[in-house]
């Protein structure tokens, strides 16, 4: 077992990002050294597909937030945020 990074892909969520999610997220962590998680904004009930953060955003970084909990396919009404998981990097 080695300590270098790697990536877990949800195979159920594809993205088509001009440049690749995976590309973008392992720059991030080259920037900030811990756990990236990419995230899909998920508007009304669909929410409830989805592992969902409850999350902080980071001062003077729109796109970052601090994770506080993820929530596994929370009710609509419980959903700590409309921010649903789609890939992490570790």
């Amino acid at each position: 077992m080695s300590n270098e990074p790697f990536a877990v892909l949800l195979a159920d969520d594809v993205i088509d990002a001009e440049v690749p999610v995976l590309k973008q997220m392992m720059q991030v962590f080259e920037q900030v050294q811990c756990s990236v998680i990419a995230t899909q904004i998920v508007e009304g009930k669909a929410i409830s597909a989805y592992g969902v953060l409850d999350a902080k955003p980071v001062p003077g970084n729109s796109r970052l937030y601090e994770i506080r909990n993820m929530v596994e396919k929370p009710r609509f009404e419980d959903a700590p945020s409309n921010l649903a998981i789609i890939a992490d990097t570790f």
